[in-house]
């Protein structure tokens, strides 16, 4: 209990900071790669930025609302899973030194530099595939796969974590929450999205 509540109170303080980073226009580094956009045809990492500006053209606040919205609520998103996973699981010393790790959930409120950057949205997939071992509902299953898969078009650097997804699903496949055949459909599409980000 005491570790879920450390990382609720630091996964809040991060979505405090990003949202007085925003309003100042947004760090200056993570903000311009939210908003890079197919504007000039198809890019890599545009996917973001077209949401971006089409909810932007649409309803009327600034891009950097929009993108800073859109932040928080694949952070918000991804930390409500993973905090409900953990409350699930034994806190074992490898599950603790994960759930406090900066590579895991901790990572925009260990570096500021990486608040809220693209990676996240890969790290909310695999999550998402994760929590079908709770739920048992394929309806999470695919919509990880689906968020995994987009995440290539909004930054090619979360196909690093393929193997960790490809792992997810045989395991899933082996024990018998989804079936062998529809393993092999999420691998091929990802394999698929994954290749078409990297042109």
């Amino acid at each position: 209990n005491l570790v879920i509540v450390f990382l609720a109170t630091a996964s809040a303080y991060v979505v405090f900071r990003n949202a007085m980073q925003v309003e100042r226009g947004g760090h200056i580094w993570t903000m311009s790669d939210w908003l890079i956009n197919y504007d000039a045809g198809f890019v890599r990492r545009g996917l973001t930025g077209w949401l971006t500006f089409f909810f932007s053209d649409l309803y009327g606040p600034a891009p950097a609302v929009v993108a800073g919205l859109m932040q928080t609520l694949i952070y918000g998103v991804m930390t409500l899973v993973i905090l409900y996973m953990l409350s699930r699981i034994r806190m074992t010393g490898p599950v603790l030194m994960l759930a406090v790790s900066p590579v895991f959930l901790l990572m925009p409120f260990y570096f500021v530099k990486l608040a809220m950057c693209k990676e996240m949205i890969g790290f909310l997939g695999l999550a998402l595939i994760a929590l079908t071992a709770f739920n048992r509902s394929k309806a999470t299953f695919w919509s990880g796969i689906a968020v995994f898969c987009l995440s290539g078009l909004a930054h090619e650097i979360n196909g690093f974590l393929a193997p960790a997804v490809l792992a997810s699903v045989a395991l899933l496949a082996a024990n018998g929450i989804i079936t062998w055949r529809e393993a092999v459909a999420a691998a091929g599409g990802e394999s698929g999205i994954f290749h078409q980000s990297k042109r």
